[in-house]
């Protein structure tokens, strides 16, 4: 909305661009670049007028530019009279026509009258001239696509009603500035200045600014007539200004924008005039300057030439010069090299912005790509103004819409004096860099073979721990003369042998500490190089560390490449005032450093194929110099006036590309050397290799114990609990009931003892089998590991199963020796296990098995002490059913398969077995005998302790499918119990794969059983006779056929021995075989 004292708002299109960095071109010059709709004036001055007669009305031409019809129609909106009754509204200024009509490129004539309410007032109002396509007055005319929205023209409109009156009051304004200085800036740029006004009085007033040398009003602006110019500016030679004339409302403020846009390399100055309320005696007085200058760069090469060193294909040498703005307002530049040079020479960065007096480093990076001497040239480019479009004034560091010269020809490269080129024979030149002024650098440079090689060359590691950093050490010699620069890369071959299962374990973090940073920042998590980018120098070695920090137990095969890089390191250039070091004026620039500007700035690689908006095409030019000689100063700039700088053909972006990367770039080429790493990562192995009880075969005491579900836990991989158990119990935090809560029980059973009578004992044999030491610890987190002092109170207990525990533990009912251990590589350690039953009840003693470094789990030790009355059978896993062995179907003569009912209580166990049930089954499958008692021991006796009895049966399937049965089996006074008789029958023709025993099948099989084996290792205290199998397994035998098995006995005494030997179920009287077993001899003496 527009007031009578105010101006006309922007629109929302100059608001949105007002927010960006053209706002000051938006303000001045408005939006609409071409022209379609302009007017002759877009200010209107009625001057003092009456309101009692109609003033002269002012006029103005609208064109119409386009080629098609136009609508125009000038909008004057309604004056809310301040004097008059709330809501009543006034026309001040009225148009005539209201509407116009204009045909293609044709003009017309609209007046505008004023008429105002009151006198003594100052009017001031904006309009707005709308003109859209006539062809879009209806949307059924046009196509959504087609639609062009209409042009909006600001048109000021001023008068006063002070003809026949004076002003009765004075005007109190005040102005912020007397004097403003614009800062300096180029020919072609343009800076602008703001100064406020501020009204401290209570009555409106007008102001106008004047100069002595020109009119109010540019006459150049109204003859070009830019469509859609903010209505108000006022030009005063090369100063303008923005309102030149409007009212201040009381106690209010108003900026008014000023811009400088010099014409001359010279110093400027106006002194404008301020009238108030059209009074020449309410003036006052602002000095504008403003200086153009043009900028100057320098730099810190003496006589324009840059030397490198011999460096080797591969590596890279690097040289920094300065370079700076010996002038006062900002140089915007940017690197062009000659094609000889594009892929050998980085400069970082390659292109940005110098304020005045300001000066960066600059790196220069060369990287031959072939052996041979470089001698070529690269220039310093100080672009134009047009060149740097957008960033007037803004002053900033990284040059985002730097315009770089690309290449027109890519199969040049030719070089030719300055004196030979001729001045006319330039095609396809970029206009913009026609004028560029240059500091031309002669850059030589020699290309040499290089080697590289890396010693040991296996880097083999061996077995290591899990979870720890492993180190080995590498040197890296150059045995060439240059530079190399290298980069290493770690590549995985094998990452399908590395488990990933179980838990990541990080045992080893506090010692890898120090390597931290190299984790992070050069390397993976599971291995990483100290230092993984580099320089060798000539004919020197450096020592690099690799670390292998294995955070899962497998199989590493690594191989380490030694590759070459062109790019060198980013390091910094302190106490350089430098664009680089914080003085951008973009934060992000600032934060991104060196590389970040470098990545700021589009270049485009050299190729025959420019992209859209740059110069292409073909040239016969010839590389020549207009640098000046070597008696004159390299700082000072030299003119171009044929513009050989803009020739495409010999010129291209300076390396941007590369240099917008902070990491190095490797070549694409072999690796220089090549080391193959390998290492075993693993847990410490520790395996139970033999179990021994007096009385208890080796396999009934294997299970009573359940040795095999506890060695397969021992050789799986540490799951996340146990990393938690680990990580509590290093920090004294692990008590006995999180311990439980934690870890899963594995079940150790003592068995069934008489109350009173000696205790019973297990000989456990530990043994390493892996390639590292093992340290191991046997303890409970209730009882203290170190000695209390006599003196020293223990906790009570609280629960009940506390004190059942302390119970345990104070009378020694369970218990295991050594409480601890060390095993180096293939080694054993044997550990007691015992149960003193000394009153009757059933008794459990959690043991928390810790190894260092490995696994960490709960043994449940228990045991029952009884009467010695009582009859109870030996319970193990799966004593109460019979698995049989799968048999395939037309078996006419299957093998006898025994199930064994052992007595483990004190006293003769009385027993009785229905087989009944095995009536029903055999009528379920066509009254034949599937399953069939084959004799043995009898269906109903007595076992003595510590004996057993031995039932065989026959299966003979039908179908291929599962059968089972339950007989019920009395033990004793009890009640009967259910024994499950299993077994499974399968076709050996149409799926020979069933033939394949299941899981449970096999878990009956002790030669199948995870670190079970027939030799005894152990020898318990006593036992001076032993055997040198202590189960003897005879295979496969043929009916009728006589299998024989030698078996020897060692004597451990000092005296012979007589021995005699006790067939037990095996002797003739018992038949529970199908046969016979015979000992050859049944006693002697030894």
């Amino acid at each position: 909305m527009f007031n009578v004292l105010g101006q006309m708002p922007p629109s929302t299109q100059q608001q949105q661009q007002l927010a960006g960095p053209d706002s000051w071109q938006a303000l001045f010059d408005g939006v609409d670049a071409a022209q379609a709709i302009t007017v002759s004036s877009n200010y209107l001055d009625f001057g003092s007028c009456s309101r009692l007669q109609p003033a002269e009305p002012c006029s103005f031409t609208v064109s119409n530019n386009t080629g098609a019809k136009v609508l125009a129609a000038l909008l004057v909106t309604p004056w809310q009279d301040p004097l008059g009754q709330l809501g009543k509204v006034a026309q001040v200024f009225q148009a005539f026509p209201e509407s116009l009509e204009l045909r293609p490129h044709s003009s017309a004539t609209l007046r505008v009258v004023f008429r105002p309410p009151h006198d003594g007032v100052y009017y001031c109002q904006g309009l707005v001239l709308l003109a859209g396509l006539k062809a879009m007055r209806s949307f059924r005319l046009a196509q959504d696509a087609e639609v062009v929205p209409p042009w909006c023209i600001g048109i000021m409109a001023s008068g006063n009603t002070f003809a026949n009156l004076n002003p009765e009051y004075s005007p109190k304004v005040i102005l912020s500035s007397s004097n403003i200085t614009f800062p300096p800036c180029r020919l072609g740029e343009m800076v602008h200045q703001t100064l406020a006004l501020l009204n401290k009085g209570d009555t409106p007033v007008h102001f106008k600014f004047t100069a002595a040398s020109s009119s109010p009003i540019d006459i150049k602006q109204q003859q070009l007539g830019i469509a859609g110019a903010a209505p108000g500016v006022g030009w005063f030679g090369p100063f303008g200004a923005l309102p030149s004339q409007g009212v201040l409302e009381p106690k209010s403020q108003k900026l008014v924008a000023l811009r400088f846009q010099p014409q001359h390399l010279d110093m400027a100055q106006v002194n404008l005039t301020c009238i108030f309320n059209n009074t020449s005696a309410n003036t006052t007085c602002v000095l504008l300057t403003g200086t153009a200058c043009e900028p100057q760069l320098s730099w810190d090469v003496p006589d324009g030439q840059l030397f490198f060193r011999p460096t080797c294909i591969g590596a890279s040498s690097q040289h920094c010069i300065t370079i700076g703005n010996i002038s006062q307002v900002p140089a915007r530049w940017c690197w062009v090299v000659s094609k000889k040079l594009q892929d050998v020479v980085i400069f970082e960065p390659s292109a940005g912005v110098l304020r005045g007096f300001e000066s960066t480093q600059v790196r220069v990076s060369f990287a031959p790509i072939k052996q041979q001497v470089y001698n070529a040239r690269a220039a310093l480019l100080l672009l134009p103004p047009n060149a740097a479009a957008g960033a007037a004034g803004s002053g900033g560091a990284a040059d985002d819409n730097c315009q770089q010269p690309t290449s027109a020809d890519a199969n040049q490269d030719v070089e030719m004096e300055d004196s030979q080129r001729p001045a006319d024979n330039r095609q396809n030149s970029p206009t913009d860099f026609a004028d560029a002024e240059k500091l031309i650098l002669t850059i030589i440079g020699e290309a040499t073979q290089g080697a590289l090689s890396i010693e040991p060359a296996d880097g083999n590691f061996g077995a290591i721990n899990v979870g720890y950093p492993a180190r080995r050490n590498f040197q890296l010699t150059n045995k060439s003369n240059g530079v190399l620069r290298y980069s290493i890369e770690l590549v995985n071959h094998a990452p399908e042998l590395i488990d990933t299962e179980g838990a990541e374990c990080d045992f080893g973090t506090a010692v890898a500490a120090a390597d931290s940073n190299c984790e992070t920042q050069h390397g993976s998590r599971d291995a990483w190089i100290d230092e993984p980018e580099g320089v060798v120098n000539a004919r020197t070695s450096k020592s690099l560390t690799l670390t292998l920090l294995p955070r899962r137990r497998g199989e590493y095969k690594l191989t380490l490449n030694v590759l070459a890089t062109t790019l060198p390191q980013q390091s910094s250039h302190p106490g350089m005032r430098s664009i680089l070091a914080g003085s951008s004026s973009s934060p992000a620039a600032a934060a991104a450093g060196p590389a970040g500007l470098v990545a700021t700035v589009p270049s485009y690689p050299h190729t025959s194929t420019a992209p859209a908006g740059s110069s292409s095409g073909s040239s016969n030019h010839k590389y020549f110099s207009r640098t000046h000689s070597t008696a004159e100063s390299p700082n000072i700039m030299a003119k171009d006036p044929e513009g050989w700088l803009g020739d495409a053909a010999i010129f291209t972006a300076a390396g941007a590309a590369v240099g917008s990367t902070k990491a190095a770039m490797p070549l694409d080429k072999p690796p220089l050397a090549a080391v193959s790493v390998t290492a075993i990562a693993c847990f410490p192995a520790l395996l139970v290799k033999d179990v021994v009880s007096v009385g208890l075969p080796k396999q009934v005491a294997w299970q009573m114990l359940g040795i095999q579900q506890l060695n397969q836990e021992l050789c799986s991989p540490v799951g996340g609990a146990e990393v938690e158990a680990q990580i509590l119990a290093d920090r004294g935090m692990l008590t006995n009931d999180k311990a439980l809560m934690l870890l899963p029980p594995y079940k150790m059973d003592l068995g069934v003892v008489a109350a009173g009578d000696a205790a019973r004992s297990f000989w456990v044999q530990f043994a390493n089998e892996g390639p590292l030491p093992i340290d191991w610890q046997l303890h409970s987190y209730d009882a203290p590991e170190v000695e209390l002092e006599s003196w020293v109170e223990t906790a009570r207990p609280v629960s009940q199963t506390e004190k059942e525990r302390a119970f345990v533990i104070e009378n020694a009912i369970l218990g295991m020796q050594p409480h601890s251990g060390t095993l180096v590589p293939g080694s054993t350690q044997q550990v007691h296990v015992t149960f003193n039953p000394v009153v009757e009840g059933f008794f459990q003693l959690p043991l928390f098995l810790r190894i260092k470094d490995g696994k960490h789990l709960q043994l449940q030790l228990s045991g029952q002490a009884v009467p010695a009355s009582a009859q109870l059978p030996l319970t193990i896993k799966g004593s109460n059913s019979c698995v049989f062995a799968a048999c395939p179907l037309g078996e006419l003569d299957p093998p006898l398969q025994c199930y064994e009912l052992r007595n483990g209580g004190p006293a003769p166990l009385h027993y009785m077995l229905d087989i009944s049930p095995l009536q029903r089954l055999a009528k379920q499958n066509y009254s034949a005998e599937v399953i069939k008692f084959a004799g043995g021991s009898p269906l109903e006796g007595v076992v003595p302790p510590g004996e057993v009895a031995v039932f065989n049966w026959l299966f003979q399937p039908l179908e291929a499918k599962s059968y089972s049965v339950a007989l019920p089996l009395t033990l004793g006074d009890a009640q009967p119990q259910p024994l499950l008789l299993r077994g499974r029958g399968y076709h050996p023709l149409q799926h020979p794969e069933a033939a394949r025993s299941t899981a449970e099948e096999t878990a009956q099989r002790w030669q199948q059983w995870l670190g079970f084996q027939a030799a005894p290792s152990l020898a318990p205290p006593g036992r001076i006779l032993l055997p040198s199998q202590e189960m003897l397994d005879f295979g496969v035998c043929l009916p009728a056929s006589t299998t024989k098995r030698l078996l020897l006995l060692h004597n451990r005494a000092a005296v012979p021995l007589a021995f005699v030997w006790d067939m037990g179920v095996f002797s003739e009287d018992y038949r529970v075989i199908s046969g016979r077993l015979r000992v050859t001899p049944g006693t002697g003496e030894h």
